[in-house]
């Protein structure tokens, strides 16, 4: 029993198991610091960071459901729906490491709801906004972006596959601090406002709030190519250098 075997530590405390950087954007950073007082709740509970993790993907896909209805106000229920999964998403870590229940599943787990919550809520916007217009355009961009988001995903896993077989992963390590590592913050935001899992300040939510959707998944279409063709550049670049 958990309960029995920890202590659960104060607020000021339990701050020190939610990962953060100094360099986090205002909606994450909004999150990390109210993320704290359920986490402290969930602690007295024996609810795991898997059962927390299935409650992202179920939440996640009743809010991609509610997208693809087109109505105003299905659409902003559904914005609102995955800001809390998003939300949910920030406890799982924490309370894996209070508990020591961290693992490679759940991280597997994590990241297969990531992307599969990014390519079908493109989908579903898509459908929405033809269900609310009636013009094709914009369910053909919303397959257009989901489409190219899964290969943007396709180029990344080839390239940790390149590298697996090749046993380079030594090198994949030092490559991906370079890429994750922030240049310049007014551009990371821009991307981090078209990102559909981006907390608080995000373009879906935004979009849904002013009943804008369907113009959004017009911008998510050209912006899924221009992240494939980005991405694609980018790996064959780090796979010459790696040579």
């Amino acid at each position: 029993n958990i309960k029995k075997k920890m202590k659960v530590p104060s607020i000021s405390e339990l701050r020190k198991y939610c990962t953060r950087s100094d360099d986090e954007l205002i909606g994450l950073r909004i999150f990390r610091y109210f993320s704290v007082f359920p986490l402290k709740l969930l602690l007295y509970t024996p609810i795991t960071p898997n059962m927390l993790s299935v409650l992202w993907l179920l939440t996640g896909l009743v809010a991609v459901f509610l997208f693809s209805k087109g109505n105003y106000t299905y659409t902003l229920i559904g914005a609102l729906l995955y800001q809390f999964a998003v939300f949910v998403d920030q406890l799982d870590g924490p309370v894996a490491r209070f508990k020591k229940m961290t693992n490679l599943g759940g991280d597997y787990l994590d990241k297969f709801t990531s992307y599969l919550h990014r390519t079908l809520m493109f989908l579903a916007i898509g459908i929405g906004s033809y269900n609310y217009t009636k013009e094709l355009i914009y369910l053909y961009a919303g397959i257009i972006a989901s489409l190219f988001s899964i290969l943007a995903i396709f180029m990344k896993l080839t390239e940790y596959q390149v590298l697996l077989t090749n046993n380079r992963f030594d090198k994949l390590k030092k490559e991906s601090q370079k890429i994750f590592k922030r240049k310049s913050f007014v551009k990371e935001y821009i991307l981090e406002f078209f990102r559909p899992s981006t907390p608080i300040t995000n373009a879906i939510l935004v979009a849904a709030i002013f009943n804008l959707t369907h113009y959004s998944v017009i911008i998510y279409a050209v912006l899924s190519v221009l992240l494939y063709i980005n991405v694609s550049l980018e790996s064959y670049k780090r796979m010459k250098r790696l040579c």
